[in-house]
């Protein structure tokens, strides 16, 4: 009985341990000075997108504070013009005859990190 006590009382610690690291580490817009907008939110609109016909699509950053860090899962699928550290838009271009998916992912100076899905000839 009391390694089952034990158990639970450890079990019960790690919980709290992990509620704890879930809601305490989150990071809060609201509480960093000077961001760009009412505070409530890190995104780029559109959130995803097909590409379909379409040979372009802009994407916008809401909120965050610059510099802007910008990657893409697969580089391979499409290319970003005016992605400089203090943009709030960029355009996404896909490659030539290129089938996939591809995640664009934006970082601000607080960490934040945002990201939109591009399905492009599917």
């Amino acid at each position: 009985m009391q390694l089952l006590n034990r158990y639970l009382l450890c079990a019960a610690g790690v919980a709290m341990v992990v509620l704890w690291l879930s809601v305490g580490c989150e990071k809060n817009n609201s509480e960093v000075e000077g961001a760009a907008d009412n505070g409530v939110e890190f995104r780029i609109d559109p959130s995803a997108f097909n590409m379909g016909t379409n040979t372009q699509v802009t994407l916008n950053i809401v909120g965050g504070i610059s510099p802007f860090a910008w990657t893409m899962s697969a580089a391979a699928l499409g290319a970003l013009s005016g992605n400089d550290a203090e943009s709030r838009i960029v355009t996404y271009t896909p490659a030539a005859n290129q089938v996939g998916v591809n995640t664009v992912r934006v970082q601000d100076s607080q960490g934040w990190i945002a990201s939109t899905v591009i399905v492009q000839g599917q």
